[in-house]
């Protein structure tokens, strides 16, 4: 029988609905509050795995810097071991390091013929312990430094340390040789620190040396903060929580009156369980041994009361168990958990019933709402012209930018006056740029770098302008002409500029190469953040970096291409400025050098719309390198062109040609 669609219309409406969907809400109520009178086992163990992850969290927030600072630190590599006795240039690297981490006590690097260099903060001072081998053994002396910024440090005294010392003998020097591959961070078990007496966990790894030797690097960690994890986990009105070493010693406390005293951290930090006279956590912790160390939360009877208990692990990155996570809650505090939970439904019910009133009477207004729609879109109309006024005045001001960011950018006359025969392939993706050139000289040095600013259009050229002004600083204002020390400069403004003066953290930085020209000597230093730089020779000589032969890239039976990379990260806000390495090489009239973003490498098109990629890039380059400069920007341009055919272009696009 065909359903007449009038009668359907009419029976079907929101005040109908609603009548029959508010018995089905009280029947859902009625289960709810049912399965929920049933429901303790499961909330006891929600809540404990719910308060785990929490801690769990908390503890992987606080260390977790720490390891991937001490794997950025261990990866530094060093010629051999004996580099690790060279206080002066070491002091350079780790003074800033540990100066911006409250949490590392000390910091050591040893090796396994048991020298060692440690570095750790005494009141403003910094103090050097520094062992070594002298006639079969080992013998250590104490050095004490005054930390200047930009200047070198002031030795204040130096003295010989009577104390017998042997950092093989260390738990931490142990762990870290017995891991089965370089770089894999083991973690000791909590212990008081030789040297300054607090309580901690050494984490430590090994690597080897250029020359093959064993290089062990260490941090010691404090764990005066650890106790604030346990105690700010908010749990029933009688639960506990404790966090546990691996060896199973007290590191965290409970939040109860008797531990959140002054001194009661130091009175049961490292203390065994049973020291802290806490029955139910004895009682827990050997029932939970007892049966196999489970990881899943338990039911137990104590004293003829239920508590449900959890012990739940934290492992290192290398499957490390570091910590223990302990819960203790009384089934009683459930109850009254389950009490709020039943009120918060029935409120929650006759909330949503009253919405539904709510929803009834709008309907009775849609009507009249609906004539005002058609006044409205009229309005609509007028706005949606407003709107492209103002686009157009918002595109008429970022053109305006461009004007300013091409002002801004050395003319080719001042460049031509550097170096004569050069080229600059600059082409934005957007109407302003987040790469740009830079070049300028200081005392008979030629100075010229490429950048790659975070982003692309009106964020990047932003960027950019913070970034050509930190350069000019570096070498108008502080006299600065070696590239690594013109880079630290510009990390330093960057910081200051986006991490230390905004109100919210800003995350935007640059990838950079800069190279330094000395003509006379013909000598060229270079740093990269991130960015290499190509360097194309006849094939008469080879190429010398850092006194070591650089071997060729890629090369034809004319001429070799050399790839100098650059540093591993780039300038960015970080809280530990780390220092940029120079490469220093000879150079040769006729030598081409090349600096440049990765636009040109990663426009995806061609036949199989991919990227066009560096070993593309790298064929073009050697491939043109015996035309004029002015004839490879063409052919460099042309192919780009080419190869992105009807695609969007992917980023910014600089590359910056030099013929010495």
């Amino acid at each position: 029988m065909k359903l007449n669609k009038r009668w359907l219309r009419n029976y079907l409406t929101l005040k109908n609905v609603f009548t029959l969907i508010i018995p089905l809400f009280i029947a859902i109520l009625i289960t709810m509050l049912y399965n929920l009178s049933i429901s303790v086992s499961h909330l006891s163990k929600s809540l404990i795995n719910e308060k785990s992850r929490d801690a769990h969290s908390s503890i992987t927030g606080k260390f977790q810097p720490i390891t991937d600072l001490l794997k950025s630190t261990g990866s530094w590599k060093y010629d051999d071991k004996a580099d690790i006795l060279n206080a002066t240039d070491l002091n350079k690297r780790f003074i800033p390091i540990l100066n911006n981490s409250d949490q590392i006590s000390s910091m050591l690097i040893a090796s396994t013929n048991g020298t060692e260099y440690m570095l750790l903060e005494r009141n403003g001072k910094w103090v050097n312990r520094i062992t070594s081998q002298s006639g079969g053994t080992l013998k250590s002396i104490r050095m004490l430094w005054e930390y200047q910024t930009f200047r070198e440090d002031k030795l204040l005294d130096k003295w010989n340390d009577s104390v017998k010392y042997d950092p093989r003998k260390r738990p931490w020097f142990r762990g870290a040789v017995a891991q089965d591959a370089p770089g894999k961070v083991h973690w000791t078990a909590p212990y008081t620190f030789f040297t300054t007496g607090e309580p901690g966990i050494t984490i430590s790894l090994y690597s080897f040396s250029e020359k093959g030797d064993t290089i062990i690097t260490a941090f010691d960690i404090l764990l005066k903060d650890i106790n604030t994890i346990s105690q700010s986990l908010k749990l029933t009105a009688n639960g506990m929580a404790f966090i546990l070493g691996e060896d199973f010693r007290v590191l965290g406390l409970p939040s109860v009156k008797r531990f959140t005293v002054k001194d009661s951290v130091d009175r049961y930090t490292l203390k065994n369980i049973d020291d802290l006279n806490i029955h139910e956590l004895s009682t827990a912790f050997k029932e939970w041994t007892s049966n196999g160390k489970i990881s899943t939360p338990f039911e137990l009877k104590i004293d003829h009361k239920n508590w449900w208990v959890g012990f739940e692990p934290v492992v290192s990155d290398n499957n490390q168990t570091i910590f223990y996570i302990a819960i203790l809650v009384p089934e009683s505090d459930f109850l009254a958990e389950m009490n709020r939970t039943r009120l918060i439904i029935v409120f929650g019910f006759l909330l949503v019933l009253t919405l539904t009133i709510l929803v009834i009477r709008a309907h009775n207004q849609v009507q009249k709402v609906n004539l005002q729609l058609a006044e409205k879109n009229k309005l609509i109309g007028e706005q949606n012209v407003a709107i492209a006024k103002k686009n157009k005045e918002i595109t008429d001001s970022i053109n305006y930018a461009k004007r300013i960011q091409v002002a801004i950018l050395p003319a080719m006359e001042k460049i031509s006056g550097l170096v004569s025969s050069h080229f600059v392939l600059f082409m934005p993706k957007d109407i302003v740029s987040g790469d740009y050139y830079w070049i300028e000289e200081s005392e008979n040095i030629k100075l010229f770098a490429a950048v790659d600013c975070t982003g692309h259009g009106v964020p990047g050229a932003f960027v950019s302008m913070v970034g050509y002004g930190g350069l000019n600083s570096a070498v108008k204002e502080h006299k600065l002409n070696e590239p690594d020390l013109i880079l630290r400069h510009l990390n330093e403004t960057i910081t200051e500029t986006f991490l230390q003066k905004s109100a919210s953290e800003v995350r935007d930085g640059m990838d950079i190469v800069i190279c330094a020209l000395d003509t006379e000597k013909m000598r060229l230093h270079c740093s990269g953040a991130k960015n290499p730089i190509y360097l194309i020779r006849r094939n008469e000589l080879p190429l010398i970096v850092d006194d070591s032969e650089t071997e060729p890239v890629i090369k034809t039976n004319e001429a070799s291409l050399y790839a100098l990379k650059g540093d591993r990260f780039g300038v960015e806000p970080r809280t530990t400025i780390i220092p940029f390495t120079r490469k220093k090489l000879n150079v040769m009239p006729g030598d081409q050098v090349y600096l440049f973003s990765d636009g040109f490498a990663d426009q995806f098109g061609g036949p199989e719309n991919k990227k066009l990629t560096y070993q593309r890039f790298k064929e073009i380059l050697l491939n043109t390198a015996t035309l004029d400069m002015e004839m490879q920007k063409q052919q460099l341009q042309d192919y780009f062109i080419s190869w992105k055919g009807n695609n969007e272009q992917t980023d910014d696009v600089l590359v910056l040609g030099l013929r010495i």
